[in-house]
């Protein structure tokens, strides 16, 4: 029996820690088939390192035939090209998980995948836990929020910025709202977010609070908590950097060929 296919949508450091899992050896059961993503000069470094091709489109990258596509570029990656993979009935792991925060396009995307047979696979990403976070919401009565601290100055040229913050030494709170207010104004940081929201009672219920912290390394500090009158569960998750979320593919993938499933 041959090994499965996979293809990456990205290009990018994620892309990269994959490729480098997958020459490690780290995926025994598949064949990376191609990567599509914006620079040629990205894309022909995995190429070379993986043995694979680079496509100069999405519909090059499905001509490679693959078993499962992988996403990990941006929100307007995933809003560009789902749908045309679904309806090849291809499943499709998205790491860029706030694309589904519209709800609209969120059913969509899900009924696409029921016309093909296929589906789409959320990866843990940087937090983990959706398998108990979405059994304490489906008990119901549940409430669910997520707390994000970051190194002040990383919020420069978002709409959450405070250079008061920033100045005054201490940490201090940039937002506090729902899911679905904080996505247009950190499209590139609350994906976890929304994948927290979209687990549970839904981006439109889900609070998220932000903070800057002065004195943090740039790294990422994560609480989350869901709970109900019956269960709870609280979740801290520390990542100083981003290989944590190209890892949580790896492990889906590893997990979807697997006889044993760990969900």
């Amino acid at each position: 029996m041959g090994k499965n296919k996979f293809a990456m949508i990205g290009n990018g450091f994620l892309a990269s820690t994959i490729a480098d899992a997958y020459c490690r050896g780290a995926m025994p059961e598949y064949e990376l088939t191609a990567v599509f993503g914006i620079g040629d000069e990205r894309s022909q470094q995995i190429a070379e390192k993986c043995s694979c091709k680079v496509a100069q489109t999405v519909d090059e990258l499905l001509e490679t035939k693959p078993d499962i596509v992988v996403e990990v570029a941006s929100i307007e990656a995933v809003q560009e090209y789902v749908i045309k993979v679904l309806k090849h009935g291809i499943p499709f792991v998205a790491l860029s998980i706030g694309a589904f925060v519209d709800a609209a396009f969120y059913e969509k995307a899900k009924q696409t995948a029921r016309d093909h047979n296929t589906r789409i696979y959320f990866s843990s990403g940087a937090i983990g836990g959706f398998d108990v976070m979405q059994t304490i919401a489906l008990i119901g009565g549940a409430q669910a929020e997520l707390t994000l601290t970051r190194e002040a100055s990383t919020y420069r040229d978002t709409p959450v910025f405070s250079q008061e913050v920033l100045d005054s030494g201490e940490k201090g709170l940039l937002f506090e709202g729902t899911a679905s207010e904080a996505i247009p104004l950190l499209p590139r940081m609350i994906n976890i977010g929304v994948a927290t929201s979209l687990a549970t009672i839904g981006p439109d219920q889900t609070r998220i609070r932000i903070y800057g912290d002065p004195n943090m390394p740039n790294d990422d500090d994560v609480y989350i908590k869901v709970a109900s009158d019956q269960a709870s569960a609280e979740m801290k998750i520390y990542s100083k950097s981003s290989i944590l979320v190209g890892w949580s593919v790896v492990s889906l993938l590893n997990n979807l060929v697997s006889p044993v499933y760990f969900y």
